[in-house]
Parts: C-alpha cells; sequence; structure tokens
C-alpha cells in the first residue's frame, strides 16, 4: 500500500493526469477523422483498427516520457522504488546514473513527436499506396462518376422551437431541403433515411458544427447544413447554415425565411437559393419545392410519420400513413412510391402493383434522382431482374448512401438471384450495407438470418432473429421468424412450441413457416410436420390440397415416389385439376426415371381432361389456378417431347401462347414455349441446342409469382439446364442451378435429393474431392429409405464416398 500511495503522488506530482487527458482526446479526435476518412476514401475495414493500435502503442511511450521530463525538470528528485531501473541499479554495481540519463535521453519529447509522425507517415503511405495498387481515389469511393467530399452535403436535423406541434419539422427538413439541393449543380445529398438511421443510434441532442462535422465525415460528405425553426404564432422562422468540414471556421452560406406555417415550401425553397448562392461555383437549379413533394402540410406529416414507421419495420402503419398522406394529396407521388413498398413487404401484391403505377403516372413531380430509382423499382416489380440491377447499381454510382436502393437490390438478388442461377448469399452485400445505415431495419434483419441459417453460421441466424423479433414480436412476423430459428438451431423444445402457435395461426403465417424451414434449414423432417398442418380439415380445400402437394414434394425430397402419389391422390380429391398437373410435372422429371407407360398412361389421362374455369376469384388459389388449359398444353408438349413424339410437343407448344388469358400468363407461356422446344433438342441428343434454346426464354415474371407456384418458376426448365451444363462440361454454372433447388420455393424441396446428388458427381469432376463428399452424404442421409428402384443410386453415391476417402471397396 505504501508504494502505491508513492507512486499516486509521483502521478500527481508529475502532472500525468493532464498529459493522459490531452492525449486520449486528441487521440479520440485522430480516431474519428480515421473513421471519416475510411468511409469516404472507400478503405478496407481494419484501417481504422491500425490507427488504434498506433494510438495504444503511443500511449505508454508518451506517459513514460513525461514520467521522466517532468522529475528531470524538478532536478531528478523522484522516489527511486517507483523506477524498476533505479531499484536495479540501487542493488547492483552498475552506475545508476548512466542508466536513468539513458532512458531520459531516450523518452524525450522531441524523439516521441518525431516517432508519432514517422508512424502515422508511415501509415498514410499504406493509405496511399492502398488507393494505388486498388485503383481507386477518393472522388471514385464516394462516386464513380465524380461527386466528390467537397460536394457532398449532409442535412442535419433542424432544432426546433415553439410549439410540439411543428416538432415533425426536425426530420422534416433533412428530407425537405435534401431533396431540394440534390442535383444542384454538382451537388449531392446524403441520403436521408441512411442519415436518420445512424443518427437514432447516438445521443440525442442539439448539434454544434463539431459534432455535425464529424457525422458528416462519417458519410464522406464535405459540406454539411444545420439549422433552426422558430415558430411564433402560427408563423415560421427558418435558419440555416451551410459549413464546409476541411475549412472547421464559420459557415460558408447562411440564409433565413419567414413564412406562414401553409407556405413552408415556399420557404425552404428560399433557404436553398439562398445557400447555393452563398457557395461559390454552384449551379442555380431552383425548381418550386412543392413540385416534388408535395404542397399539403398534413400529407407531409402523415409522409414523414410513414417514414418513422418503415425504418423501425411496421409496415402495417407506414402503409396507413402512406395511404392518409395520399388522402391529403392524390397527386403526391412519393407517398404512393412508399405505399408501394410497404404493400409489398405486407405481401398486397395488388395493392402495392396499383400504388407503384400511379407513381408512375405521377413521376413528373419527383426529383430525376427519384425518378430513377422509381423506374427501377417498376422493373423488379415486374420481374424484369437483369434491367433492375443495372439501374440500381447505376444509381448507386452517383448515391452510394441510398439506403433504399440497396435494400432493394438485396431484395433483388435474394428473391430473383435462383432464378438465374446464382445464390441468394450474392444479397449479403446489399444486406449488409443496408444495417450498417439503418442497423435495426426489420427486412434485412429478416433476410440476413435465412442467409445466415443456409450457411450454417448458427451464432449470427440466432442474434439475427432475436434482433429482429425485437421489433416485430407479433404477427406473421414472428410467427416464422420463431420456425427459422426453432428449427434452425435444432431447438426441438421451441420447435414444438412453434407447431403450437401456428395451429392457431392463419393460412400465410403457416406457409411462410413452412417455407423458412424447407428451404433455409435444410430440416425436412421439420417441413414435413409443418406440412402437415396445412392439410387440416378445418382449412379450404385448396390450402389443404397444397399440403398434400407439399407432403408429396417432401416424399420426393426422400426418394419416395409412391409415398408422393398417395399425398397426390388426397389432394386430387381436393383439387383435381392441380393435383393432375403436379403428378404430370414431376412424372416427366429425367432424374425419377419413370417408365415410358407411365409417361403415356399421364398423357392420356391429359388429353381426356377438359379443365373448367374459376367461378370466382379465391384468396387461397395458386397464382396458376386460372391457367389449367394453358398449362395442360405445357405438360403434354413436355410428355410428348419426353416420349420421342416431336410432332405432337411442337404442336402443343404452337398453342400455348394462344392460350394465355393475363399479361403474366403470356409471359409464361413464351418461356414455357422454349422449354417445349429445349426438350425435344434435347431429347434427339442436342444438347447445345437445348441450351441456347432455354438461354433465350426472357423469364420476367414477378418473384411473388415465381415463389408460389412452381409452373411460374419453371422448375422443370431450371433443372433441365442444369443438367444440360453439367453434359457440356460447364461445371461452375452447372453447380449454382442445381443450388437454387436449395434457396429459392417451397416446392423446390422435391429436387434437394437430385440436387444433392448431381453436385456430388458435379464437383467429382472438377477434382473438389471433400464437396463431392459432403453433397454424396446429403444425398444418401435423405434417400437412404428410398423406393426399391431407386436404391441403386443410394448405393453409388455410397461407393463414390468410399473412394473419394481412399478406402477399399469392401471397407
Amino acid at each position: 500500500m505504501t508504494s502505491f500511495r508513492k507512486l499516486i503522488g509521483e502521478i500527481h506530482r508529475r502532472s500525468l493526469w493532464q498529459v493522459l487527458a490531452i492525449y486520449l482526446v486528441g487521440a479520440w479526435v485522430g480516431y474519428t477523422v480515421v473513421q471519416g476518412l475510411t468511409e469516404g476514401l472507400g478503405l478496407p475495414d481494419w484501417f481504422p483498427g491500425l490507427a488504434l493500435v498506433l494510438f495504444i502503442v503511443g500511449l505508454p511511450i508518451v506517459l513514460a516520457t513525461a514520467f521522466l521530463q517532468e522529475g528531470m525538470r524538478t532536478g531528478g528528485r523522484h522516489d527511486p522504488t517507483l523506477l524498476p531501473d533505479a531499484q536495479v541499479a540501487m542493488s547492483t554495481p552498475v552506475e545508476p546514473a548512466g542508466a536513468e540519463a539513458r532512458m531520459r535521453r531516450t523518452f524525450t519529447w522531441r524523439n516521441a513527436i518525431m516517432g508519432g509522425v514517422f508512424a502515422f507517415a508511415l501509415y498514410g503511405v499504406v493509405s496511399a499506396g492502398w488507393l494505388l495498387v486498388s485503383g481507386t481515389t477518393a472522388s471514385e469511393a464516394v462516386d464513380p462518376v465524380g461527386t466528390s467530399a467537397v460536394s457532398r452535403v449532409a442535412i442535419l436535423p433542424f432544432s426546433v422551437h415553439g410549439s410540439d406541434e411543428y416538432e415533425y419539422l426536425g426530420e422534416g427538413m433533412v428530407n425537405l431541403l435534401g431533396t431540394k439541393l440534390d442535383g444542384a449543380g454538382d451537388l449531392r445529398t446524403v441520403d436521408s433515411r441512411a442519415l436518420l438511421g445512424a443518427l437514432e443510434r447516438q445521443s440525442a441532442g442539439p448539434f454544434d458544427p463539431q459534432r455535425a462535422g464529424v457525422v458528416a465525415s462519417q458519410f464522406g460528405a464535405g459540406l454539411y447544413v444545420l439549422g433552426d425553426v422558430l415558430e411564433v404564432g402560427g408563423r415560421l422562422h427558418l435558419e440555416a447554415a451551410l459549413y464546409d468540414v476541411s475549412q472547421g471556421e464559420g459557415p460558408v452560406a447562411t440564409a433565413t425565411a419567414e413564412a406562414d406555417v401553409e407556405d413552408i415550401f415556399a420557404a425552404v425553397d428560399e433557404l436553398a437559393a439562398q445557400l447555393l448562392g452563398g457557395r461559390a461555383g454552384s449551379a442555380q437549379r431552383i425548381t418550386h419545392i412543392a413540385s416534388v413533394t408535395t404542397n399539403s402540410l398534413p400529407a407531409l406529416r402523415a409522409y414523414l410519420a410513414g417514414e418513422r414507421e418503415f425504418r423501425s419495420g411496421r409496415f402495417e402503419q407506414a402503409r396507413d400513413a402512406f395511404l392518409l398522406a395520399i388522402e391529403e394529396d392524390s397527386a403526391f407521388a412519393l407517398a404512393y412510391y412508399r405505399l408501394s413498398i410497404a404493400a409489398e413487404w405486407l405481401v398486397q401484391s395488388e395493392a402495392a402493383g396499383a400504388a407503384a403505377e400511379q407513381a408512375l403516372l405521377l413521376s413528373d413531380r419527383l426529383t430525376e434522382h427519384d425518378r430513377r430509382i422509381l423506374e427501377a423499382f417498376e422493373e423488379w416489380r415486374v420481374g424484369n431482374a437483369a434491367e433492375a440491377e443495372r439501374r440500381y447499381r447505376s444509381i448507386l454510382g452517383t448515391h452510394p448512401d441510398e439506403v433504399e436502393v440497396w435494400w432493394q437490390l438485396g431484395e433483388l438478388l435474394f428473391h430473383y438471384g435462383p432464378q438465374r442461377g446464382r445464390s441468394i448469399t450474392e444479397s449479403r452485400q446489399a444486406w449488409e450495407r443496408v444495417l450498417f445505415f439503418e442497423p435495426n431495419h426489420v427486412p434485412a434483419l429478416v433476410h440476413m438470418a435465412r442467409i445466415a441459417s443456409v450457411e450454417g453460421k448458427l451464432e449470427e441466424l440466432d442474434s439475427l432473429t432475436r434482433q429482429a423479433l425485437r421489433y416485430q414480436p407479433g404477427g406473421d412476423y414472428a410467427h416464422y421468424m420463431n420456425a427459422l430459428l426453432a428449427y434452425g438451431l435444432g431447438d426441438e423444445e421451441a420447435q414444438q412450441r412453434v407447431l403450437a402457435d401456428l395451429a392457431q395461426a392463419g393460412d400465410n403465417a403457416r406457409n411462410n413457416a413452412f417455407y423458412n424451414v424447407a428451404i433455409f434449414t435444410d430440416d425436412v423432417d421439420g417441413a414435413f410436420e409443418l406440412a402437415r398442418l396445412i392439410t387440416d380439415p378445418s382449412h379450404s380445400p385448396e390450402v389443404r390440397a397444397n399440403g398434400h402437394v407439399l407432403l408429396a414434394d417432401i416424399h420426393l425430397a426422400r426418394g419416395r415416389w409412391r409415398a408422393a402419389q398417395t399425398e397426390l391422390a388426397a389432394a386430387d380429391l381436393l383439387d383435381h385439376g392441380d393435383a393432375l398437373e403436379q403428378r404430370a410435372l414431376m412424372a416427366a422429371v429425367p432424374f425419377f426415371a419413370r417408365p415410358d407407360a407411365e409417361l403415356n398412361g399421364l398423357r392420356e389421362e391429359l388429353e381426356a381432361w377438359t379443365p373448367g374455369e374459376p367461378l370466382v376469384p379465391n384468396p387461397n388459389a395458386l397464382p396458376h389456378s386460372d391457367m389449367h388449359h394453358q398449362l395442360r398444353a405445357y405438360l403434354l408438349g413436355l410428355l410428348n417431347a419426353r416420349l420421342g413424339n416431336e410432332a405432337e410437343a411442337l404442336g402443343y407448344a404452337q398453342q400455348l401462347e394462344s392460350l394465355a388469358g393475363s399479361p403474366d400468363a403470356a409471359a409464361l407461356a413464351r418461356d414455357q414455349t422454349q422449354g417445349i422446344l429445349a426438350q425435344v433438342a434435347w431429347t434427339k441428343g442436342r444438347e447445345a441446342e437445348a441450351l441456347a434454346t432455354l438461354e433465350q426464354a426472357p423469364m420476367i415474371r414477378s418473384y411473388l409469382l415465381t415463389v408460389n407456384s412452381a409452373f411460374y418458376g419453371l422448375e422443370y426448365d431450371r433443372y433441365m439446364r442444369a443438367e444440360l451444363l453439367n453434359n457440356l462440361g460447364r461445371y461452375e454454372e452447372a453447380t449454382s442451378w442445381y443450388c437454387s433447388f436449395l434457396e429459392h420455393a417451397s416446392y423446390d424441396v422435391a429436387f434437394l435429393g437430385p440436387s444433392h446428388f448431381r453436385r456430388g458427381e458435379v464437383y467429382e469432376k472438377m477434382g473438389r474431392p471433400e464437396e463431392a463428399a459432403r453433397h454424396y452424404n446429403r444425398f444418401v442421409e435423405l434417400w437412404s429409405d428410398a423406393d426399391p428402384e431407386y436404391q441403386p443410386m443410394v448405393d453409388y453415391a455410397r461407393e463414390r464416398l468410399v473412394a473419394l476417402a481412399g478406402e477399399p471397396s469392401g471397407g
């Protein structure tokens, strides 16, 4: 205790507390600057960590220097028991004065400062070298087409004084003034959602220029705006100031405006004009703010409320707020767009489509930037995935912090990826960007949890799912996210709770729970339990029939053809048309190798069937339930092609387009025609021609159709493409298409066995034995109790496992 008190006294005497405080403050400022530069220049994530290590290494050096130099200024008087070297010197013949002198000559302020300069000069050289090697400049990192920090502006929330009724204008000015300034000359504004999402994670309180500059730097912005709204007697006084991060002094431009509350938009016009006029070199793009948003204050208030609900993942409340905004202003284009997004997430496809179409009709009221987002979304909505992806990536080139675009790109890559032979894991980067800006973004959390489950990252699955459930604790979301978590982690007690809850839930919750478990957890037994719930007699015939079809798919996943036919027979009693179509589709798949007699029997059954017309719209019906004439022709074309009846197959291919009704059905008919032609070529041994024919299919349709219908999802054609790629030696592409059956839709579960078997073969051909063994092993697990006619494939997979392990065949 005596030595400790002496140490504290010595530290206090030498003013080390002041040195420590100064160093920590300087290090914090330096680290904040490094973080801003990392974000702005697009440097790797480890650069701030490297700077932190340098600051930590520097701390003991600075403290030791202060300790020794302060002691030298006070005549060298110190307690020798506090310095190990002095202590050693007192007990050995080495001269104590010489050892201490050497330490003092080493730990000087000049040496400490020069060491720090050298360390951070080296750090700068590493940064510059990385940029040169990677070919990335500062302007390219922020904006590949030329937006740099000096033309990037962050609008911070305004401080509101006066009546609480106008508190919404604090965030409202971020949207209004941001819309106004974006695209004015060379200016680009930081995305308001990204900015507000980041600020929600920080401590509350007013912004001063220093704090605002730090926030702007985090988004790669060299400019920022601070402002105040003062309300007195229903009249608003607005003040705004534009700052330059690099100058660190007063504002480069200021603006003031006054208006009655109903004239807020004109006041924002005036603010923007003054700020732009005060900034040298800025073009004057001054158009009336109401022309790109709304001239209704109640509509604006409702819209901003919807945005807040939207950021929190409360989509029903967001939808209602956007509807209220539209009631107040029927020409509010942005409100229609956001309503469409909210309805899309709520699986209200008709409402989403109607709102998107109305937004397009009013798109002349949007800024060019917002119009580009809307046009990309329309391509996404109708299923033109390639064009939508191109447009979204182009927008991100000029607005890399646009949360909305990252979100929609993530949705596109996740839901349309498997339809294009790409894994859902390609969407991970987009979701990570969304969560970087908005950590509580519920759709991003949900999709990332699914990806984590597919990748086997169980800790990440647990963390992400629980975080999502904190923000969506009830409703259908909770049901299927609880199912994903319980079956993903293999928690049997939680699984029983899920089954009990789903027994009392609606059809949508049960179907989504099955989808999440069957596709993202690879738990076939769990999926079987959930599918049985759908066949409960309390449900409508259409729902129960679909449940039996899903049970049949699970049996096929295990190679149990006979058990699958039993389920399809049960479905036939409830919905004859759909059951017959499912039987024919599965029988046509070459992997299941059904005899010609069985294919002929199904062909004759289809030829004798006269489909009826649906009498009234049915909310429980599948997307293809009104397309029986078209599907009958498609299936007859496939079966005839498989049987070698080329003329008959081509005849049915010619019929398809004339039988299509809706635009979606007509688009599908064009793809189905290509599928029949490809099957004809494949049967004749013309594999390259067959593949080229399939590749001509546009495959443009909404993902809501593809995930709910094996026909809209072109299940058969996707499998044919994978087989053709495999046979033609294009193995990498083949594995991607086989993988699409593990990540896409509920009905794809039937292809689990074939997918694993073929991927085992392909990886073996590619010389990747460990991956081959993994897929052969999973196939054996799935098909170990397959029907007798399929056991030779199981035996073959076992033989390959032995061979890959290097063991003798008899072992």
